[in-house]
């Protein structure tokens, strides 16, 4: 079973992950899918994964990997929850279309303002945890 969650082979650091949308009027990730008709007027985009693959320990890091998924029948984001809502209360996975969109690195993290990652080892307890630096 597939999980709208970041995952690893080993999952050795595990985090969140949060990202700011360009001017919607600019480059984004809805933009660059609907200008590449990778979506269809009936779907929603509700989740975009990013995954990048074994470095080797190399300079030239591999291709990666970035999927879109779509949820059918809702043109929205108040229709999309209120369908999510719909299948989480029947305890059933969500139903989407995955497409695979070629982009390279800089074209994918371009279509943000601002991304950021937060990786703490493994299951330590610090998720969501005030800290003060000293």
């Amino acid at each position: 079973m597939a999980y709208f969650k970041a995952s690893t082979q080993y999952g050795d650091w595990r985090g969140t992950a949060s990202a700011d949308d360009i001017d919607p009027s600019s480059v984004s990730v809805r933009r660059y899918i609907r200008e590449k008709n990778v979506g269809k007027p009936t779907e929603f985009l509700i989740a975009v994964e990013f995954f990048l693959g074994e470095t080797h320990h190399s300079n030239d890091l591999p291709k990666p990997f970035i999927h879109a998924y779509f949820l059918d029948g809702v043109a929205k984001y108040e229709e999309a929850q209120k369908k999510i809502e719909e299948y989480q209360a029947r305890n059933e996975p969500i139903p989407v279309r995955q497409v695979d969109i070629d982009i390279s690195l800089e074209e994918f993290f371009g279509m943000f303002k601002r991304f950021a990652v937060t990786l703490t080892w493994q299951d330590l307890p610090i998720a969501d945890e005030e800290y003060r630096t000293t």
